[in-house]
């Protein structure tokens, strides 16, 4: 029953963490588009008059693009790599610790 509750467990973990991640990217995304995208081109290039719904839809595409597209990326890295990237780096005074290793 304990591992049962254990994988449970790292189940909810992980999707409250995958969720929350892309609420982050989802909103970051309506304001970049809110700041950068002005009403103007977008809607010559709707080819008609532009709500807030338009930008949500577009951090939408844009926002599960990128969660694929780093889904797929870190898919095709190796174990070594990715056990590098997360263990192998830290910062000393003097540089990294792995450029002094070789």
């Amino acid at each position: 029953m304990t591992h049962v509750r254990f994988n449970l467990g790292t189940i909810l973990t992980l999707t409250l963490a995958t969720a929350v991640s892309y609420l982050v990217l989802f909103a970051g995304t309506v304001l970049a588009a809110a700041l950068l995208i002005d009403t103007s081109v977008l809607e010559q290039t709707l080819q008609r008059p532009v709500d807030f719904t338009d930008y949500l839809t577009l951090a939408w595409i844009t926002s599960s693009l990128a969660t694929v597209g780093g889904a797929i990326g870190s898919g095709l890295e190796n174990e070594e790599t990715v056990r590098a990237a997360a263990y192998g780096y830290h910062p000393e005074p003097g540089g990294w610790r792995d450029e002094k290793d070789g």
